[in-house]
């Protein structure tokens, strides 16, 4: 099935914002930081070639709401900000 053509910017924007905040968390040494956010979006390239409502859904119930819990987490245990405002 083709990506709605609605849906295909967000995500090729998911991918490029979680890109630049991998990037920001390997400079600044925080490779625990960078495997979350990577978590986060590694199935998102796949998406518009093989679109399907499910897989989205997959992403937007499972994947996101994991990446949400584990960057909690994270940013409590180094008492740093919550930073999710470049994806809302």
């Amino acid at each position: 099935m083709k990506c709605p053509d609605e849906i295909a910017p967000t995500i090729i924007e998911l991918i490029s914002t979680a890109i630049l905040r991998i990037r920001a968390a390997g400079w600044s040494g925080d490779a625990e930081l960078c495997a979350i956010e990577a978590d986060h979006v590694h199935n998102l390239p796949a998406l518009p070639l093989n679109f399907s409502p499910d897989l989205l859904g997959f992403y937007w119930n499972v994947e996101r709401e994991s990446f949400l819990g584990a960057a909690n987490d994270h940013a409590t245990r180094k008492g740093t900000a919550r930073d999710f405002h470049a994806f809302e």
